[in-house]
């Protein structure tokens, strides 16, 4: 499963989400954005893969975790944040932690964990 690709395709496609961004889909990102200049941005990013289960020596799940990431210039993340948790639970993902920090932009920081059968 490419995570990352699943995600940036349900944001993308969200109409609702990409109205309350600076630039509609195109501020949807993934691994990283460079100064992306207008904002509120959106960045999917993979944090980490781990085996879950395993049957005669064979991983047969793992359990994948991803971060999305919201970048604003005021903090105002609120309504964004909703529509990204509605889409990620859609998907059948499950919130693992929220936290934010403060750099040149406000950054609002989702972890999302899914399992993915191999």
């Amino acid at each position: 499963m490419d995570i990352r690709k699943l995600v940036y395709e349900t944001l993308i496609n969200d109409a609702t989400l990409c109205a309350l961004l600076a630039e509609g889909a195109k501020s949807v990102y993934t691994t990283y954005s460079e100064d992306a200049g207008t904002y509120p941005v959106v960045v999917v990013s993979l944090v980490d893969d781990v085996p879950e289960l395993h049957a005669d020596n064979k991983e047969i799940a793992s359990l994948i975790r991803f971060q999305v990431t919201i970048i604003t210039e005021d903090a105002e993340y609120n309504a964004i944040e909703s529509l990204v948790k509605k889409d990620m639970l859609d998907l059948g993902a499950m919130r693992a932690l929220t936290t934010e920090y403060r750099d040149n932009q406000h950054f609002r920081v989702l972890q999302f964990r899914i399992p993915n059968l191999v």
